[in-house]
């Protein structure tokens, strides 16, 4: 049986005086254009500048609580992510999901 109990980790950021529509965004993973997103896969996040503000999305991961019962979750390189058998630990509940 699959549960939910987050469906996103989302965040926007207002900035303090937006400078302009058209103003890029400095983020961690670089300069953005207003409309232009990024993924970085080493902080398993989305960054997306908007006009005045930069939204910070959670992928693979980080996206938010997903579970199956009599599993649990195994993190992966690239923010991907399995779920083991409880009882047997060698066993997969289901295949990789990566962003």
């Amino acid at each position: 049986m699959l549960f939910v109990s987050k469906i996103c980790a989302f965040t926007a950021i207002q900035m303090k005086d937006p400078p302009g529509p058209d103003v890029p965004c400095t983020t961690p993973v670089g300069v953005l254009q207003v409309g232009e997103s990024k993924k970085s896969y080493t902080e398993c996040i989305e960054y997306y500048c908007g006009a005045g503000h930069i939204n910070i999305v959670g992928i693979g991961y980080n996206a938010g609580k997903v579970g199956y019962e009599g599993c649990f979750q195994v993190n992966l390189d690239n923010c991907c992510f399995t779920f083991m058998n409880s009882t047997n630990p060698s066993e997969n509940c289901t295949e990789p999901h990566c962003p």
